[in-house]
């Protein structure tokens, strides 16, 4: 039975199902998507045994009588790309053939026995709900502030630690790779029991992939039937409807607390994004480049107002800007001394505050550094180390 599908839905299921079935390289099972026929269209299937995506493409005119399964490999989820408009879609399961329009994609031999089952989840709790380019904005901030996969053996600094409490203010999130930390509060007052979940920054970047800015995008927490945690990412579309379940990482998440300064600054001071970027930028072109730092100061003008020195100096030559800076009342700029951090953790910091002002405070030359940034939907401290200088 032909149903007739959204083209541009069918290649973007294609391409989000191809980029978890092409990750296995000792199964050879895993490296094929299911496809079935469902009363409202179709279901596309991929696994690599740490990701489980579910992704329902409707169908114009379904038929909720028609039954059809069959797997397709790398070639034949190529095959969707570039799809649009309406398109035919026959799926002739016996015959192992996906029929889109004129074409015939001919099915990967998998045996149905080899097929993974997927998790049986049996409890759910709803923890975020972000418009598509929020979730993408705040997938990019974990990311720079953990390590990818392939850089640790420190499997809890690859991910983004979920946590609430009952009559907290809202649902924290929590990354770091030990150098600089970003912790944000999404949502309301919690209602729900303590918990947490630890999740891999790196899956979370696959499902941002697959997340178009106008998409609603919602994170549940939770569990199979014997108990094990998982996180559950679904993508919410004008025509489909993704769901991936993501395994959570065993591992204890670092004590970040302890390290977020609790007591009053030294200094502290408001600054723009935007500027206080652009220096860091141009100072970063000459920056040393074993280290990548930069020096802040601040420095009294001739109108009596201060100034953010941001600085670096190498073989490559001499940089110094100045960023206008509103300094809070109590604080003592002059006692700020020259204080070096790497470029890109300040970068980071400017690239997630971007949607306001930064209040920056300052506890000393050997110490953290904690800034207070407002992305979109959240209240959010980044907290960076001073480098040392060299002897």
């Amino acid at each position: 039975m032909t149903q007739q599908v959204d083209g541009r839905t069918l290649a973007r299921a294609g391409k989000a199902v191809n980029a978890v079935a092409k990750r296995s390289r000792y199964m050879a099972v895993l490296n094929a998507a299911e496809v079935t026929t469902t009363p409202d269209g179709l279901e596309f299937r991929a696994t690599d045994l740490e990701t489980w995506l579910s992704y329902d493409v409707e169908g114009q005119a379904p038929t909720p009588d028609a039954e059809g399964r069959l797997w397709l490999d790398a070639a034949g989820l190529d095959a969707l790309k570039g799809l649009k408009g309406p398109a035919a879609v026959e799926l002739d399961g016996p015959a192992g053939v996906l029929r889109i329009g004129p074409a015939a994609v001919n099915a990967a031999a998998i045996e149905p026995e080899d097929w993974p089952d997927w998790p049986a989840l049996v409890h759910s709790q709803r923890v975020f709900s972000w418009s598509g380019a929020a979730f993408r904005t705040a997938v990019k901030g974990w990311a720079a502030c953990c390590f990818k996969v392939a850089e640790t053996t420190r499997l809890s600094l690859t991910g983004v630690h979920v946590e609430w409490s009952e009559g907290a203010a809202g649902y924290t999130f929590t990354t770091t790779n030990g150098y600089h930390l970003l912790t944000e509060a999404y949502g309301p007052t919690v209602l729900e029991p303590a918990g947490s979940i630890l999740l891999e920054v790196d899956a979370l970047k696959r499902v941002a992939a697959a997340v178009s800015p106008k998409d609603t995008v919602t994170l549940d927490s939770v569990k199979d039937t014997d108990g094990r945690p998982f996180g559950r990412v679904t993508i919410h579309s004008a025509a489909g409807r993704a769901v991936y379940v993501l395994h959570t990482i065993a591992e204890d998440f670092p004590d970040f607390r302890r390290v977020i300064p609790s007591d009053p600054a030294e200094v502290a001071f408001t600054l723009e994004p935007d500027q206080f970027a652009a220096a860091v930028s141009s100072a970063a072109r000459v920056a040393p480049d074993d280290s990548q730092a930069v020096s802040l100061q601040l420095a009294a003008g001739p109108d009596s107002n201060y100034g953010l020195v941001v600085s670096a100096e190498s073989a490559a030559g001499l940089v110094s800007e100045v960023v206008p800076v509103d300094v809070s009342l109590g604080s003592t700029p002059d006692d700020m001394v020259p204080t070096l951090y790497n470029s890109r953790y300040l970068l980071d910091a400017a690239a997630i505050g971007a949607a306001g002002r930064i209040r920056f405070q300052w506890y000393g030359d050997l110490k953290a550094a904690k800034l207070e940034l407002e992305p979109a939907g959240s209240a959010s401290t980044y907290v960076v180390m001073p480098v040392r200088r060299p002897e």
